[in-house]
């Protein structure tokens, strides 16, 4: 495998085969800094999934990536999951501009058992089918208040300060990926309204006044299919957005017209993928687009790819070194990009335990045509300033501060 960067040719030792006795370079595969696959076994027995290392002669780390198991049910779907992204770690180490990766700490390996692995998994199963049965699943709510100078979350790198209050409805709705936005004076929060007695969810807007909410939610933008993550802003005397159309294969924009009740598509930026919870920013004199990717195995959550254009209208095209992230830790975006003490930020949901279980704040250290890398400042959990045991979006706009996480709605009674 001829590089400009590194030796022409290289072996890919795999877990258990035998090390071969001639001199060269040798690449090996670590899980939790191991290199046998009772490592791996070890991380999938206690539900955690391992930090998998491509490795070259035992001391440079080429690539690594911690794969999200969110979507597995079973311990070969696991196996599946790591397989998968195993691969692409690979052809990440292959193309390494620099043929290193940032170092992360090493999770310890625990003592799981299969027995005890079938036990935890059969108690989740009952616990959650018993859930089903009561409430509504994967249910969500959104939390707002007005943002104060040097208070809010980017500022403090914790949710704590002024209470967060909760925008409430229907009990068979949820309200989640809110997008506070102030266009010409009038302020709005919008948000994926989720209905579960159909199953999908359209894009909403409160319409904010100086108190907070004025009305109920009002539905802005409605396809045949599911939409979410209604990501706002303007540009060039316009006001788009760019929601997660993902079951439709696109990254598709709209227009307000007129903000905020009413949005049309004006065109497709990116087709044939499946793409989650896009994110533009315009960083020097380009446009870059961020969204996790999936390719039809393991999580939509571990996999970053990153997007690169001249103008917000395209042509977009893939970055080089796409994916740039395999790490369920800090891969899927979770909201708006932001200029913070100089330097660009963008904050990323954890889904190490699960999805959406925490977020990110990382700094974005290089963006270009040929490099992307960032670090990871702060990580938020829910806690004594927001319960529950999810949060998964973060945006401040418009003087209003919002983030999401779990709720519980009953069926038998429809409240949240």
């Amino acid at each position: 495998m001829p590089d400009s960067h590194g030796p022409e040719s290289v072996r890919l030792v795999l877990p258990g085969a035998t090390m071969p006795s001639e001199k060269g370079t040798i690449w090996r595969i670590r899980f939790d800094g191991h290199h046998d696959e009772a490592s791996l076994l070890h991380a999938l027995l206690e539900g955690r999934p391992p930090l998998v290392e491509v490795v070259e002669n035992n001391e440079v780390v080429l690539a690594r990536g911690i794969v999200a198991l969110d979507a597995v049910a079973t311990l070969c779907d696991a196996y599946e999951a790591v397989a998968t992204r195993l691969v692409q770690l690979v052809a990440m180490a292959i193309r390494a501009p620099d043929r290193r990766a940032p170092a992360v700490p090493i999770t310890a390996i625990g003592s799981g058992s299969l027995g005890a692995y079938a036990l935890r998994r059969v108690a989740r199963l009952l616990v959650r089918r018993m859930y089903r049965l009561c409430a509504y699943p994967d249910h969500w709510r959104t939390g707002w208040r007005f943002a104060r100078s040097g208070e809010t979350v980017w500022d403090k790198g914790t949710l704590d300060g002024a209470p967060w209050r909760v925008l409430t409805g229907p009990g068979h709705h949820f309200y989640a990926d809110p997008f506070p936005f102030s266009w010409q004076g009038q302020s709005a929060l919008f948000v994926e309204d989720f209905d579960h007695h159909v199953g999908r969810a359209v894009i909403s807007a409160f319409a904010f006044g100086p108190d907070g909410p004025v009305g109920p939610a009002i539905p802005v933008l409605e396809e045949s299919f599911h939409l979410s993550y209604p990501f706002v802003f303007a540009h060039a005397g316009n006001v788009w957005m760019i929601p997660e159309t993902a079951a439709n294969r696109t990254v598709s924009l709209y227009r307000a017209d007129p903000y905020p009740w009413r949005w049309v598509r004006d065109r497709d930026l990116l087709t044939d993928l499946v793409a989650s919870d896009a994110t533009v920013v315009k960083h020097g004199d380009r446009w870059w687009m961020f969204a996790t990717l999936y390719d039809g195995t393991g999580s939509y959550s571990d996999t970053l790819g990153l997007f690169t254009a001249s103008d917000l209208f395209g042509p977009w095209i893939a970055h080089p070194h796409n994916p740039i992230i395999i790490d369920a830790g800090m891969a899927r975006p979770a909201g708006c990009m932001r200029i913070h003490e100089g330097r660009l930020w963008r904050p990323a949901q954890d889904c190490t335990q699960r999805y959406g279980g925490a977020l990110v704040l990382a700094e974005v250290t290089e963006l270009s045509e040929s490099h992307f890398a960032q670090i990871i400042r702060h990580r938020i959990q829910p806690g004594p300033d927001w319960t529950g045991s999810r949060l998964h979006t973060i945006n401040c706009a418009g003087g209003i501060e919002a983030i999401d996480g779990s709720a519980v709605s009953l069926k038998l009674f429809g409240q949240a």
